[in-house]
């Protein structure tokens, strides 16, 4: 047993499943796959449901949704990882051109109230950015373990060994 309580099988299998749907989720382009249904985390689910199913042959359902959800769970810490560096480089270089905008824009309209224009002009800061990166990855760890253990029970019923 490991000390998180699960067998090394059950963690292996969870943790390769995972990092499968968290690189599909935390590529840039690829991670579009996931606006159908979280389709890479649902895939992570199924990749751990049957490294664990070529250990384990018979898993009841709750067990593999249980993996299915920790997969989903190891997928959002990776995806946030992924996604930290192209989010500051859009935060850094993209939001300086849309800052500059902002500006413009506010300078063109005096009647601008002033709170308002120190608001517009902190959400392009690196800080606003990193509070973004973590309410995303509360959603991701969410989400991504809610369609974890949907693709646990679809692994679960994709590679269930039938029993005469």
């Amino acid at each position: 047993m490991t000390p998180a309580g699960m067998p090394p099988n059950k963690m292996k299998a969870a943790l390769l499943g995972g990092l499968v749907g968290g690189i599909l989720s935390g590529l840039p382009i690829i991670q579009a796959g996931n606006c159908c249904f979280c389709l890479w985390v649902v895939l992570g689910g199924v990749i751990a449901v049957y490294i664990h199913t070529r250990v384990v042959p018979l898993m009841r359902s709750g067990e593999a949704a249980l993996l299915g959800m920790q997969s989903g769970m190891v997928s959002a810490v990776v995806a946030t990882v992924l996604s930290i560096p192209v989010r500051l480089f859009m935060t850094r270089f993209v939001g300086s051109f849309q800052r500059e905008m902002m500006e413009r824009m506010m300078e063109q309209n005096p009647d601008f109230p002033p709170q308002m224009r120190e608001f517009m002009l902190r959400l392009f800061s690196p800080g606003f950015a990193i509070g973004l990166i973590i309410i995303g990855f509360i959603f991701s760890l969410i989400f991504y373990s809610l369609f974890g253990a949907l693709g646990g029970l679809l692994g679960n019923t994709l590679f269930k060994k039938k029993t005469q």
